[in-house]
């Protein structure tokens, strides 16, 4: 069973027996010590009619109006806690994971305190912010403000388990990192197995416009510059004018996978001023060369290529560039 359980009645001295002497602790030390032991065995063997019938009974004998059925559940969750069961302690802002190592016994070393049962526990984990490791069934659960609720789910198991292993891992259930990792895939296999060479091409294209390109042009394959000889070459060229920047970038598509790191290198590299008067003015300093493919190369060319100030994004490094700038793909016209 696992039980989420407050600990705000006697808060302090309740704090203290749980992480001085492994104890989880609840009140109703009003009630004489021999119903307390019948109540305990009640619980234990999940005689819920017979507890209530007590519980309730003693509160009419009393006349202690405020021992309802209602309230006598709470302590039924409670004492019906067994070695081995799993309890969730709210302490503010963070969480504290018990399991239960015993059975439940009598108060009989804090009479400072109106705390009438204690329950051995070892704490599994403590300090979980519940704001950043809870998922939005149990951070509603944990809402309830009743003195303790039996999480049921029939997967409450795994999800406690998760929360102290992404907690151990300093991973909040609200990091994107795998939900990110499985959309840059996506769109890789996208563009691996449903876009052409040209198509491809275009969708760089389009990925500069939308982060915000003055202009971007796919170059005539026709004709070259003057400064240009038989292995120079570019794909796309994208023009930032607030940034007085142009982008140069040398695009390949390999549907199966194969190494085109070197000759992309030695093309984008060859290129020179294409002869385009608004950008003229750019060069040299003004202007970066991409080599942008969707194979793998190798680190060793990566280097090389940084030394001759080429960025080469290679993979699926293209695709997440495109699911950190948000691209729309639902506007299929970038292939038109």
């Amino acid at each position: 069973m696992y039980l989420m359980h407050r600990m705000s009645h006697q808060g302090d001295v309740a704090r203290e027996l749980l992480f001085k002497n492994n104890y989880i602790s609840i009140g109703w030390s009003d009630i004489d010590d021999e119903i307390k032991s019948e109540l305990i065995v009640h619980a234990q063997s999940n005689n819920r009619d017979k507890f209530r019938e007590l519980f309730v009974g003693t509160g009419v004998e009393n006349a202690w109006e405020w021992m309802t059925a209602r309230k006598g559940w709470y302590l039924y969750n409670f004492l019906a806690l067994k070695a081995g069961d799993k309890v969730i302690v709210p302490l503010g802002s963070d969480l504290t994971i018990c399991e239960v190592t015993g059975e439940p016994k009598i108060n009989t070393e804090r009479k400072d305190a109106d705390l009438g049962f204690f329950i051995p526990v070892s704490i599994i984990e403590t300090g979980i912010p519940r704001a950043l490791y809870t998922d939005s069934g149990l951070s509603s659960k944990l809402k309830y403000r009743g003195s303790n609720l039996v999480l049921n789910d029939k997967d409450i198991d795994c999800k406690i388990g998760k929360m102290i292993l992404d907690f151990n891992e300093k991973k909040p259930v609200h990091d994107f990192g795998d939900r990110r990792v499985r959309i840059v895939n996506e769109v890789h296999e996208y563009i691996q197995d449903s876009l052409k060479p040209d198509q491809f091409e275009k969708l760089v294209k389009a990925y500069f416009e939308h982060i915000g390109a003055t202009r971007v042009e796919i170059p005539s394959k026709n004709g070259k510059f003057e400064l240009n000889d038989e292995v120079a070459d570019i794909d796309v060229k994208a023009y930032f004018k607030l940034l007085d920047l142009t982008i140069y970038v040398q695009v390949k598509h390999h549907a199966d996978g194969t190494a085109t790191g070197e000759h992309a290198i030695r093309q984008i590299d060859r290129f020179k001023y294409d002869g385009d008067k608004e950008d003229s003015k750019l060069l040299p300093i003004s202007s970066l060369k991409w080599v942008i493919t969707t194979a793998s190369v190798d680190e060793g060319l990566i280097e090389a290529a940084k030394e001759k100030n080429i960025r080469v994004f290679h993979e699926k490094q293209f695709a997440e560039l495109l699911v950190d700038a948000g691209f729309d793909f639902s506007d299929i016209s970038y292939l038109m």
